[in-house]
């Protein structure tokens, strides 16, 4: 006889809507892009060290777009030399960098390392490939981003993207929020913000610490188990807001004098931004700073912000049902 199953456990979730579904597979595909386009960048620098170091002495990473061209139209050192200045003047142009041509114009004329007779044309096709392949992930990254401003400036078609349009508009209010972080928040968090529960959104982000206890002995460390890709979003996020708005500077500044280091405090901040926007999601206003800065006690404002509105229990209960 089969026992039977306990359905306390489970929840109905419901179906997002079509926009919100279109949104999410273009957000994944700009991760993958992203994470092509850093994977090959790294490729190219390797390659770059071994074979054309001139280059790296004006952009050590190799991500800029002009090193791209010029490696596609001269992808060894001695066709970059034969090019006019007018050329690598159009190249810098192009990929928006502030180098003067004489620059790197003399940065070419550095002496070339001995290689391996032979070796020329192989690492000509090497760079040449490479440099242009990340120029289409690159450009294909562009066009992505293009696609996703294209839906969230989309007018809705039905009820349900309207209130997401709605949510959509005051969580980027929200100072640090923009195209980017409010795509990553709005599909990887989706059902929390739609039931405007702030546990499961920070425990998801990674916002909220694991504390460890066993006898006297008690540490509370990062929580890893959580969305990643949620995580730097909303990492970068808190440290826009904490470098342009004045309230989570002051913020910042507060809690790197009680000796938290920068990326604790970004995650206590990012905690922080959680909150306000669960506020106004459930009152359906936008951002205020004003509402901030009339607190002016510290302590206050720190009991604002991280005043917990259910029980330790039910949050135990709440992390162990999402495990």
């Amino acid at each position: 006889m089969s026992t039977p199953v306990n359905l306390s456990h489970f929840r109905r979730v419901e179906p997002l809507p079509e926009r919100l579904l279109q949104l999410k597979e273009l957000e994944r595909r700009r991760k993958t892009l992203q994470e092509e386009e850093v994977r090959g960048t790294h490729h190219l620098r390797e390659a770059l060290h071994r074979w054309f170091p001139q280059l790296l002495t004006l952009a050590p990473t190799a991500d800029k777009p002009w090193q791209w061209s010029l490696l596609v139209v001269a992808p060894t050192l001695c066709q970059a030399r034969w090019l006019s200045g007018k050329r690598l003047a159009a190249i810098l142009q192009a990929g928006h960098a502030r180098i003067d041509p004489a620059q790197l114009r003399q940065a070419l004329m550095q002496p070339d390392l001995p290689q391996a007779s032979g070796l020329e044309e192989v690492v000509a096709f090497e760079l040449g490939q490479l440099a242009a392949q990340i120029q289409l992930i690159h450009r294909q990254g562009l066009a992505l981003e293009q696609a996703i401003a294209g839906l969230l400036r989309a007018a809705p078609r039905t009820e349900e993207e309207e209130r997401w349009r709605r949510d959509m508009v005051l969580l980027s209010s929200l100072p640090g929020v923009g195209a980017k972080v409010l795509t990553s928040v709005v599909t990887r968090a989706a059902l929390s913000l739609h039931e405007q529960d702030y546990h499961s959104l920070a425990l998801l982000a990674g916002v909220l610490p694991v504390t460890r206890q066993s006898g006297g002995k008690k540490v509370v460390g990062m929580r890893y188990a959580c969305d990643h890709a949620l995580r730097d979003a909303l990492f970068n996020g808190a440290w826009v807001a904490s470098y342009r708005d004045p309230v989570w500077r002051s913020r910042y500044a507060q809690l790197r004098q009680r000796g938290k280091t920068h990326a604790c405090a970004l995650r206590i901040i990012g905690a922080q931004l959680l909150r306000v926007a669960i506020a106004m999601l459930k009152e359906g206003v936008p951002y205020d700073r004003s509402r901030l800065e009339r607190r002016a006690d510290p302590k206050e404002l720190d009991q604002w912000l991280v005043a917990e509105p259910e029980g330790l229990a039910t949050v135990r209960e709440r992390e162990m049902s999402m495990v």
